[in-house]
């Protein structure tokens, strides 16, 4: 996921580099700056650089608290609404499923009236009936798993909303987490 790459780089911009050390020296007359001493004649230079004050360090930490926060959140909506879609995608295959097998069902239930009244047409018939028994048998197990799948998506929706929720705020120290 993203988010360790985000942690790590709001880490990273809330934390000043290293500052790296900048010597003068004095090459043919003319001053020269490099990162390694030059000779016997060189002079450390310490830049004058900007050192961020206790407040502007509590700004920078309270931004990326936010920016996590934020991400967090973004993550967590994502999940939920991913999980809510495949429920709603089993619910509407357990719809249509339904449906096959009510359209199967009739189709069979014509065909059966169409039966005659003689030895043929009784042979057919109970080939019919054995096969609305096996159609209904084979659409009632395909649905109860769908049913059984939705209802752990529902389990696991409802136990995701309730852990995630209370590890959504950056703010609180790990331990409260």
């Amino acid at each position: 996921m993203r988010f360790p790459f985000v942690v790590v780089l709001l880490a990273a911009l809330g934390f000043n580099t290293a500052q790296a050390e900048i010597y003068k020296c004095t090459v043919e007359g003319r001053p020269v700056f490099a990162q390694t001493p030059c000779g016997t004649d060189d002079i450390q230079v310490i830049p004058n650089a900007w050192q961020p004050s206790e407040e502007d360090v509590a700004q920078q930490k309270q931004a990326n608290r936010s920016v996590v926060n934020s991400t967090l959140q973004m993550q967590y909506v994502s999940q939920v609404t991913r999980m809510r879609n495949l429920i709603r995608e089993v619910d509407q295959t357990i719809e249509d499923l339904r449906e096959k097998c009510d359209e199967r069902l009739r189709w069979l239930r014509y065909e059966r009236s169409r039966a005659n009244n003689n030895l043929a047409g009784a042979i057919w018939e109970n080939t019919i009936v054995t096969e609305m028994i096996n159609v209904k048998a084979d659409y009632d197990r395909r649905i109860g798993e769908l049913l059984d799948a939705r209802a752990e998506a529902v389990r696991k929706l409802e136990n995701f909303e309730t852990q995630a929720r209370e590890q959504l705020d950056a703010s609180l120290p790990s331990s409260t987490k």
